[in-house]
């Protein structure tokens, strides 16, 4: 079952970043709510970094590491305090 939902996580997360820099929250695989949301982080030069996926309903999400920052996306750079508040702190679904 966690392998499902994790895929789940996924597809929202390409259907998400394919409609950049237009996106609106999507249906969270969890639970249901329009409350998905997401946030690049990573280098600003390499535009390599990581994505976090998460609903803001019932705080699931995923977080994917090496990812390609598009140009098209908003991009947070790695720093210390670069976590709070923009990204909550959602409980990981795995596959």
């Amino acid at each position: 079952m966690a392998k499902k939902e994790f895929n789940k996580w996924l597809k929202v997360s390409m259907l998400m970043t394919d409609k950049l820099p237009n996106i609106k929250p999507l249906e969270c695989p969890s639970c249901g709510q329009n409350e998905v949301q997401i946030l690049y982080t990573g280098d600003a030069d390499t535009r390599i970094g990581c994505l976090d996926v998460w609903c803001n309903s019932c705080l699931n999400g995923i977080h994917i590491s090496r990812a390609k920052v598009p140009i098209e996306a908003d991009n947070i750079a790695f720093r210390t305090d670069w976590k709070e508040p923009l990204i909550p702190n959602y409980k990981q679904v795995t596959p």
